[in-house]
């Protein structure tokens, strides 16, 4: 798999609604949602992480903050495909100042047990817009795109995401499925 980083040095929003960090919880449609592999909270830090195949991620996001953005989440990916790996924190410590300090971590292992890992990159840094305990989105963004050679099965993204003011590093995974060509989609179909 071919993983292009992207340092996306976003206007980053704040969206009070889906996966927001209130307290202690992350929340989904309104209700506390429990912690997982995918989304946690350390010491009042909440960090998340999914993979989505949406090519307008961006657009979805960069929405006024009362519009809830819907992305759709990668557990399967195609040869031929691509998906792009989006870190979320929420109620980072802020200094005397007002301003974050969050780093991200990210460790791929393929099925064939090779590692790639990127250490420290950029999360968060300076002041945020309004409620520190809303959701944020990472000025980190990956996108994978699948390459012919790439092994088939269970591919795992390690992401810790580090509230560098508070000391506390969140680890997260998110596991996807690398399968054969699917013969229903119509741009593999032999002519």
């Amino acid at each position: 798999m071919k993983s292009i980083l992207i340092l996306l040095y976003l206007l980053v929003l704040a969206v009070p609604t889906a996966h927001a960090g209130i307290g202690d919880n992350w929340y989904r449609d309104g209700r506390p949602a429990a912690d997982d592999d995918t989304r946690k909270t350390i010491d009042g830090f909440g960090a998340a992480v999914i993979l989505t195949s949406d090519k307008d991620w961006s657009e979805k996001w960069n929405t006024p903050s009362d519009v809830i953005p819907r992305f759709t989440t990668v557990d399967k990916l195609h040869r031929g495909e691509s998906a792009t790996l989006l870190i979320f924190f929420a109620n980072p410590k802020q200094d005397a100042e007002g301003n974050v300090d969050i780093t991200c971590d990210v460790k791929t292992i393929r099925p064939d047990n090779r590692v790639t890992e990127d250490k420290g990159l950029p999360g968060f840094k300076g002041k945020i817009a309004g409620s520190a305990k809303n959701t944020f989105l990472t000025q980190v963004a990956i996108k994978f795109v699948v390459e012919p050679n790439d092994p088939l099965g269970e591919w795992t993204f390690e992401v810790t995401v580090h509230d560098n003011q508070r000391h506390v590093a969140v680890p997260l995974k998110y596991r996807f499925t690398l399968v054969g060509v699917d013969s229903m989609t119509p741009e593999f179909k032999k002519e």
